[in-house]
């Protein structure tokens, strides 16, 4: 399915009624959402169009300048995230997204420690993007699951 200017985000969902809840309220949320549509395999496709005003940050976060988007692209994603221990008990913690465009020091020091380098104020603390990874190929997960 094409669609210009639009991001595809793939999810297999465990149970059906809540994704189903989920898609309902985002409808209602956003007039970005475009649609969204299911693999036989279950893998449930939802389509959302990009903003057009926010065009400059899509192409800053396509070459991995992630901490060069606007302030307005970076409000849209929260600073915190609710999260669940393994025990079920939930608590709050910083996004990814507030620690990659803000390039916080818990960020820079798990990279850093992870791969054994420094970084320099200049650089990004998160991988660019790379459109043949950020592709989804329903034949070739397919293939995975089969093996």
């Amino acid at each position: 399915m094409e669609c210009k200017d639009c991001i595809f985000l793939a999810f297999r969902p465990n149970n059906e009624t809540e994704f189903m809840e989920f898609i309902e309220a985002e409808i209602l949320r956003t007039k970005l959402f475009f649609r969204h549509y299911s693999y036989p395999c279950g893998i449930k496709m939802l389509v959302y169009k990009l903003d057009p005003r926010l065009s400059a940050d899509f192409e800053l976060v396509r070459k991995g300048r992630y901490s060069g988007t606007s302030k307005e692209y970076q409000a849209l994603f929260p600073k915190t995230v609710t999260v669940k221990n393994i025990f079920g008990k939930k608590g709050e913690e910083i996004s990814l997204q507030y620690r990659v465009f803000n390039k916080t020091a818990d960020l820079k020091k798990f990279w850093e420690d992870r791969i054994g380098v420094q970084f320099l104020e200049d650089q990004e603390l998160w991988p660019g993007m790379s459109i043949e990874k950020e592709t989804f190929h329903i034949n070739r997960f397919l293939d995975a699951q089969a093996s």
